[in-house]
């Protein structure tokens, strides 16, 4: 697997993100979260440091049907809108993902693993990504914690 490939969610990988309808493992469901058409496989290993052998779940992904390789990265593919798949405290946890991978590109690895493991209630949520807007304002930047808060409190306000 070249690390200059770009995958991007076949129409049953954007299924299994919004349903869990084919019951992928979680480990692998994680690297499926992070395909989005633009990132080619080096960067999703870099941006997904301990969550997983990615090139691994790649192959497993790809075998299944829910990923594909594609010509050329995708410019239109973007986190999903804040009212789609609300309500489950799992989507909204998908969503955030994209969100900080988007945001934080190949720095988000710390940010998404604190967010897969903040706690399933809103509160507990917000707290969690209170602590990750001071750790991007303390490692990253001022301006990236600001934009990552704006998008995240977009997301869970249904919540």
């Amino acid at each position: 697997m070249g690390g200059n490939i770009v995958y991007a969610r076949t129409a049953k990988g954007e299924e299994e993100v919004r349903t869990r309808k084919y019951g992928v493992p979680m480990s692998v469901r994680r690297v499926l979260i992070l395909v989005d058409g633009k990132s080619a496989v080096d960067r999703l290993v870099q941006s997904a440091q301990g969550i997983g052998d990615v090139p691994a779940g790649l192959a497993e992904l790809e075998q299944g049907g829910f990923i594909q390789a594609s010509g050329a990265p995708e410019a239109s593919r973007s986190a999903t809108p804040a009212g789609q798949g609300a309500g489950s405290v799992g989507s909204i946890k998908e969503t955030l993902v994209q969100v900080a991978n988007e945001i934080l590109g190949k720095d988000a690895a710390r940010i998404v693993e604190k967010i897969w493991q903040a706690p399933s209630d809103r509160d507990g949520l917000l707290a969690s990504l209170q602590s990750c807007k001071k750790v991007v304002r303390l490692t990253i930047s001022e301006s990236k914690a600001k934009l990552l808060e704006e998008k995240c409190q977009e997301i869970i306000r249904d919540l």
